[in-house]
């Protein structure tokens, strides 16, 4: 006959049946089926107190706290998957408009385009310097009033300003605004923009005199690449004597875009 590890007799194939044997097996079963430190039902499960926190299984747990223990694993997993990520509590959160993943990290999308016309991707911050680089390039870029000029020469483009080299391509506004004392009404006056020595029809003013003075103003947009140079010039007709004093012209070129 043999002994099992757990205590039950095993016939051999030649020993006679005992009913004593047969006995002593079923009162080892059912002990062992009563043991409520190793079966519960789930009645039983639902009646046993969950632990407060999570804790690991050791080998000091009973059946029962094992059980506490399993509870709260799966208490805490039903509520961490319920729970909807705040400002200040972990919780789940919905990948949408603007978001991605990438192996599992969510990342905001962002570009350095700012051309696109995309409404789910934010601009990154070399995005912003590239604006903020434009912005800083729009204004003034050269500004000045020339005092006390002559009279140009007659019918000829005589230069009334210095000769302004733009440093950067972009469309520019050009300004010129001047007054001139004359001693002849009959006077006609010219003043007219150049660009890379080449007139600039857009860019020019033509005006009578009308005494004591004449004053002229022209204002326009323009595309210049870098490089470029801008002067004024006038003339006028016919021939009258230079008058020096108070003569002046300003020029102001202004980029815009």
């Amino acid at each position: 006959m043999e002994i099992t590890t757990h205590g039950l007799k095993k016939p051999g194939g030649d020993d006679f049946y005992n009913i004593q044997d047969h006995n002593d097996n079923t009162d080892i079963i059912e002990q062992h089926l009563s043991d409520t430190d190793i079966h519960v039902n789930s009645q039983e499960i639902a009646q046993i107190t969950e632990v407060e926190t999570l804790a690991q299984i050791d080998e000091y747990d009973t059946i029962i706290s094992v059980w506490g223990k399993v509870k709260k694993v799966i208490s805490t997993l039903i509520e961490h998957i319920s729970s909807v990520a705040t400002g200040s509590t972990l919780g789940h959160i919905k990948i949408g408009t603007g978001l991605q993943m990438n192996s599992g990290t969510a990342s905001v999308k962002l570009t350095d385009s700012v051309s696109t016309d995309d409404s789910t991707t934010a601009l990154s911050a070399a995005g912003g310097k590239k604006i903020n680089d434009s912005l800083n390039k729009i204004g003034v870029v050269y500004a000045k009033r020339f005092l006390n000029l002559s009279i140009p020469i007659p019918t000829t483009w005589t230069p009334l300003t210095d000769t302004v080299t733009i440093s950067e391509s972009g469309i520019y506004l050009i300004s010129i605004n001047s007054m001139w004392i004359v001693p002849n009404s009959t006077t006609r006056f010219t003043i007219r923009a150049f660009i890379n020595g080449s007139e600039q029809p857009n860019l020019s003013c033509e005006a009578p005199v009308q005494q004591p003075f004449v004053s002229t103003s022209i204002t326009a947009p323009i595309t210049l690449v870098a490089g470029s140079t801008v002067d004024v010039r006038g003339y006028v007709t016919p021939a009258i004597p230079s008058v020096e004093n108070n003569n002046n012209l300003s020029l102001t070129i202004t980029r815009i875009k």
